[in-house]
Parts: structure tokens; sequence; C-alpha cells
């Protein structure tokens, strides 16, 4: 990601709709059990770190030593500078969550199998994927993605690694309609201007709005799947 954006990250995360619903649908998926051992691969700027601490123990690893520079300011430990694949963690954990990661590796089937080797023998890991090559801009540029998934591609590569996809669903629907064209128009406009953050000021009252949407829209995820939508959202399990 451009080192500019993660002083960004790190004050948005605490108001943005954006990340706050991520957040809560992850909560939302967390396994019915004490005291967890969670490790967050792509730890950003530490906001999801933080609020898990109140499950269990919560490890971070990050590829950037900004990202690793704000987790510390939120006063967070075990906090690593390593890049997956190549990850040297001890530890086994109960829960991995990989929140758009895989996209930002070249080999994503070798990261997924280094994911299943730091699972315990039940472990679950809680992952999301962008969708849509077709959909592949200047915002997936900026964030350094070598692609967008589809179902049946992420589904692929999650066997190969012998892990079991126990719910694939897109998430977002809502937002679908809207994001499509925003990026078409803002593609045309950034070949003639330098790229910016698709996180865009807005106004609270819509960032409520969206949030409240997005919480609607877990609640149904609970027991159904999305045909289409802007993310891929998925439980899987170690085989």
């Amino acid at each position: 990601m451009r080192q500019d954006l993660y002083e960004q990250m790190y004050r948005q995360e605490e108001y943005y709709w954006w990340h706050q619903s991520k957040r809560a649908l992850v909560k939302q998926f967390l396994p019915p059990k004490s005291n967890l051992h969670i490790l967050d691969i792509g730890c950003g700027t530490g906001k999801l770190m933080e609020e898990l601490t109140q499950f269990g123990s919560v490890w971070g690893v990050d590829t950037h030593p900004q990202a690793i520079k704000f987790c510390r300011r939120r006063g967070l430990k075990h906090i690593y500078l390593q890049r997956l694949p190549n990850l040297r963690l001890k530890h086994k954990f109960d829960v991995i969550i990989c929140l758009d990661v895989l996209e930002h590796i070249a080999d994503d089937l070798t990261a997924l199998k280094t994911i299943h080797h730091l699972l315990k023998t039940d472990g679950r890991l809680i992952l999301t994927v962008p969708v849509y090559p077709w959909l592949f801009s200047y915002w997936d540029k900026i964030l350094g993605h070598y692609r967008r998934y589809t179902p049946s591609r992420l589904e692929r590569v999650l066997k190969r690694a012998k892990l079991k996809p126990i719910k694939i669903t897109f998430v977002y629907t809502f937002l679908l309609p809207l994001i499509v064209p925003f990026r078409l128009i803002r593609q045309i406009v950034f070949t003639r201007i330098k790229p910016q953050s698709d996180f865009i000021n807005l106004p609270m009252w819509l960032h409520k709005l969206l949030f409240k949407l997005a919480s609607v829209e877990h609640k149904f995820l609970r027991s159904y799947n999305l045909p289409f939508g802007l993310s891929l959202f998925c439980i899987v399990q170690k085989q």
C-alpha cells in the first residue's frame, strides 16, 4: 500500500463506516470459544487487533514499518514486521484473519499453505478478497494488488492448500451499484492527475447510514449467502 495512506487509515479506522463494518463482520463469525489465539495477517494500523483483545490473545504481522509504528501507538504487543508467505511464528492459532491481503501476494497458493501450517487442527481462517477481475482499476494499483478474485478461483486455491471453505459469500451487495460507476469515472479522471484514495470524506450521517445498511446485511449473512457484491467473505476450516 502507498506509504502516505497509513496516516489516513490510522485516523479513519476510528470512525469510517467501511472499517467499522468489516471489524463487526469478523467478530460476528469468530468461533464461540474463550481465550482464542488470534493472528491478524496484514494488521495495518491495528484497530481490529485492539478490538479482538476482548476475545483472547492477539498477534499481528504487517509488511510495512509504518503499520507497525501505528500499532505500537495503540499500545499493541506481539507485532511483527513480516511478509506472507515467509512468516516465522512459533505459535499455532485458533483463528487467522486475512482481510484484503491475498490479492497483494504473487503466489497466493504458497501463502495459503503457510496459513494452513499456522492453524491449529480445528483452526479457522476468516478471509476477504476483492472480486470481479473486470473491476481492476487505479485503486488496485494504489493498493498493490496482483488480482481480483471470482468465487471459483478462490475456492480452487483454498482447496489446493487443504483449506475447506465452509462459507463463501459476496458482501457489500448494496454498495456495488454505486461503486462501479464511481470507479469507472475516477479511472478516466486519474489518467490525467495523481490517483487519490477512495476513502473520501463523508458526512457523519452518511457513515451512520452506510454502517446501518452493512449491519442489516451482516444479519442476513448469518443464515444465507449473497449472489453479488463488492468483496468475497470466506470462512475456512483447516483439513
